[in-house]
């Protein structure tokens, strides 16, 4: 009997944040101080905020609520290798043939771009100082 497990693909925090952001927007949401309040919000209180902006609070739940095992990629280095199909199909296992005829080309979303392309300069490097050396240790640890 094969054994159920979980793979995801998790992203820089700043990426994550500026996708969320966008879409929170979209669905109604609206924030006091634009962009910038709601990364100032996390990069405060940042785990209290979402478990995904902190990868060990995240996945540290997640397998404390299931017993299957629970694999972490990082989607930058899937993207920026073959793709994320064709590294998603090489984790299940897949056959070569069908790996190789996968490989995809990132999509850029434009909507989101020209959101939080102004604040993209300051904030990117806070975030990264803030969550990102911690988060990749948690992924390279798996």
């Amino acid at each position: 009997m094969d054994t159920l497990c979980w793979l995801m693909f998790l992203r820089r925090v700043d990426d994550y944040l500026e996708s969320l952001y966008c879409e929170l927007k979209r669905s109604g949401h609206r924030f006091r101080f634009g962009y910038p309040g709601f990364v100032f919000g996390f990069l405060l209180r940042g785990r209290y905020l979402s478990k995904f902006s902190d990868y060990n609070a995240f996945a540290w739940e997640w397998r404390r609520l299931s017993v299957s095992p629970l694999h972490l990629y990082d989607i930058d280095q899937a993207v920026s290798g073959d793709g994320v199909l064709p590294r998603f199909l090489a984790a299940i296992g897949a056959p070569a043939s069908i790996i190789e005829g996968s490989t995809t080309q990132p999509v850029l979303n434009r909507r989101r771009e020209l959101t939080t392309r102004h604040f993209r300069r300051l904030l990117r490097p806070l975030l990264m100082a803030r969550f990102h050396r911690y988060n990749q240790r948690v992924l390279s640890s798996g």
